[in-house]
């Protein structure tokens, strides 16, 4: 296309229309009188003087930047014209470029945009071409008929955004889908078989009206991992509403590796059945965050809502690839006290469930036999359903042969839990063991504020076997507490178990008896360590304390019965079979160590002879103790060794591995049974010398 020349240069005349000769073009700053250059020159390298003097033809080669005031003048200095605020051809089409680039950016008015590029959403583009450039650049959902008002059907419309997806090339980068304000009401299910970033804005939702799940993640036929072409699924910033016959929301299919689901809202969403959130098999390094189940008054929204279940879709195998997920800040409860159902299902190994919540939850968080070395972290909780009530559940899964896999080295801690005994009494648990075949060890319970509770409630709940070692809690203490009869308030760990291993308290601080958590002793001196009972009649206390005052207290030990009759054991010891052999035994008044002797533990039972020979061989000293320079009296451990070697313990010096010395020990009770018999024999002896000693006259 051929154009007009522009005039090489400018032309003036005077008043009457002739040439200006030897004119003067005077130029200023706009509304001023300050000088401004003009240029002989395109570049703007070569100023003019000014004025600019016009030759015989009135014309001058003049390049204008920017805003002037210009004034005309004849060669005497006459004024011909002034005019102000002329704007240079540049500045002029700067402006037009902007305001070009302004309209192509508008997305309120269909005559500009993407329409003045003649781009057409509803076209398939070639891949590589501008159209296509532009589809990949955050897709709206909109370019695809979409009307979201909540009553149209936006089924067709969606199928064909998951479609024109689903074609673009797989590749590591996230295909971005942009969903904008508005309720997209739909039925069909939306499979993204590629990775994608699907993100909302301004309350943007989603309303499933059909019977699969709302949302699916990855493509079916998935064997193996691929790292770089199948992973970083995103779903965020999008409500979800509706649900009422789904199998699911959002569906994380088998082998989807790092799937992200941030700031999702599903509101009065599902049924009892099915889960907000469900990923299947070998999906590693899940992230959900800032997720929130939030049922305000549908009937049927009253399901799940986390599941990571670690099993294959066809139920065929159980794995623990789905490790090192991370449920963060997520929060589930119901504005109209309906029940709900799991806060979280758990079945993968190194997990973390780190802040946020649940109410009105029947089952809490429930961990599946592979959810081994899991962190519930500051999880706040309140525990109010006559079905279910608990914090944490464990089941177990069969792992062949008879064995069962069932979670093993759980932390627990920094968490609150209100158990409403008001409502639901005493059946409130921390945790509790789902089936007969879950053990529970290495578990650690600390750092947990408890509220609500029945006096006397227990934490725990767990099989009476064995093999649950390895279990610790400290730091267990208590938040708005009820009233009891003496003034203390206390909740138990767990019940007295004939087989299960006791948990070990690694507290500075007094136990269950949450009445005196911190008590001092009449010295003012803390308890180092105290094993209480829960404050029922007849249960003991035990406290090894340090020194204060410069006394030395040893262990402490007293009987919490009834003052009267305050009598029983203090320490009891028993055999490998059971059976009590010995103990520390008071009367409320006086104590002593005491030593089984019925005649139902033994046998060839005879009269003990030759005491008094080795009674007589026996040597009892004084001595000095080198220790503190006391004097003592007593044996030599060595000695009664070769008298009466079941009175002593160990050999005569005898060194451990680093040459440190093993002292004997000798059990002087032992010697009480040989010392009455020798007293015996004598006894015999004097009443044989008084029968035949004649009598005075």
């Amino acid at each position: 296309m051929a154009v007009l020349l522009p005039n090489g240069k400018q032309y003036y005349t005077t008043n009457g229309g002739l040439p200006l000769v030897g004119g003067k073009l005077y130029t200023y700053e706009a509304g001023t009188l300050i000088p401004k250059l003009t240029y002989s020159d395109a570049a703007a390298t070569v100023p003019n003087p000014n004025p600019v003097f016009l030759d015989s033809r009135g014309e001058a080669i003049i390049f204008w930047s920017g805003t002037y005031k210009v004034e005309l003048r004849d060669s005497v200095d006459n004024v011909i014209w002034t005019i102000d605020n002329i704007v240079s051809s540049n500045e002029t089409t700067t402006a037009l470029i902007q305001e070009f680039r302004d309209q192509l950016a508008d997305t309120a008015n269909s005559e500009f945009g993407a329409g003045m590029v003649g781009f057409n959403p509803q076209l398939n583009y070639v891949a590589n071409t501008v159209g296509w450039g532009l589809k990949l650049d955050a897709i709206n959902v909109k370019w695809f008929g979409a009307i979201g008002d909540n009553v149209a059907d936006d089924s067709v419309a969606l199928s064909a955004l998951v479609t024109f997806v689903n074609a673009i090339p797989l590749s590591p980068k996230p295909v971005p889908v942009y969903l904008p304000p508005g309720i997209y009401k739909y039925s069909s299910l939306l499979t993204f078989a590629r990775p994608v970033y699907l993100f909302g804005e301004g309350g943007a939702t989603l309303n499933y009206t059909g019977s699969a799940a709302a949302l699916k993640l990855g493509p079916d036929g998935i064997t193996s991992f691929d790292v770089f072409t199948q992973g970083e699924y995103t779903v965020d910033g999008i409500r979800f509403i509706g649900g009422a016959t789904a199998v699911h929301g959002i569906y994380v299919n088998e082998y989807i590796i790092e799937p992200r689901l941030r700031n999702l809202t599903f509101e009065d969403f599902g049924n009892s059945a099915c889960y907000d959130i469900y990923t299947q098999f070998e999906n590693w390094d899940v992230i959900i965050e800032n997720c929130r189940k939030l049922t305000f008054s549908g009937a049927t929204a009253v399901g799940n809502f986390i599941a990571i279940t670690g099993r294959k879709r066809d139920l065929s195998a159980y794995d623990g690839g789905n490790s090192r997920v991370t449920i963060r800040d997520c929060w589930m409860t119901s504005y109209s006290g309906q029940t709900l159902g799991y806060f979280a299902y758990v079945n993968a190994v190194k997990c973390r469930i780190i802040g946020g919540g649940f109410q009105h939850s029947a089952g809490g968080i429930v961990l599946g036999g592979l959810a081994s070395a899991v962190l519930i972290d500051g999880v706040y909780a309140e525990i109010s359903t006559a079905a279910n009530p608990f914090y944490v559940q464990v089941t177990s899964i069969p792992a062949g042969g008879g064995n069962f896999h069932y979670p093993q080295q759980v932390v627990i801690c920094n968490g609150y839990i209100n158990m409403h005994q008001e409502v639901i009494g005493a059946t409130g648990r921390v945790i509790h063991a789902a089936d007969a075949n879950v053990k529970i060890a290495g578990w650690t319970l600390e750092n947990m504020s408890i509220s609500n509770f029945a006096n006397g409630q227990r934490l725990v709940d767990q099989n009476d076997v064995t093999g649950q070692t390895f279990n610790v809690w400290r730091n267990v203490r208590y938040i708005f507490i009820p009233a009891s009869s003496d003034n203390t308030w206390r909740f138990v760990l767990r019940d007295a178990y004939v087989n299960a291993e006791e948990w070990y308290r690694e507290d500075d601080d007094e136990g269950a008896s949450l009445g005196t958590p911190s008590r001092l002793d009449t010295n003012g001196t803390r308890a180092r360590l105290a094993l209480l009972g829960d404050g029922i009649a007849n249960n003991s206390v035990l406290s090894i304390q340090g020194i204060g005052d410069g006394l030395p207290v040893g262990i402490r030990s007293r009987l919490r019965g009834d003052a009267a009759a305050n009598a029983g054991w203090h320490w009891q010891i028993f055999n490998a079979s059971g059976a009590q052999v010995g103990g520390v035994y008071s009367n409320g008044a006086t104590t002593g160590f005491v030593t089984s002797s019925d005649y139902r533990l033994k046998k060839d039972v005879v009269p003990m002879m030759g005491a008094l020979d080795l009674a007589r061989a026996l040597r009892p000293v004084e001595f000095t103790w080198i220790e503190d320079g006391k004097p003592g009296r007593g044996f030599i451990a060595h000695e009664v060794q070769a008298i009466a070697p079941f009175a002593v313990i160990g050999e005569k010096d005898a060194v451990d591995d680093l040459g440190r010395m093993q002292p004997q020990v000798v059990a002087e009770a032992s010697l009480v049974p040989l010392l009455f018999a020798a007293l015996k024999e004598l006894d015999d002896q004097v009443q044989a010398l008084i029968a035949t000693t004649p009598s005075a006259p």
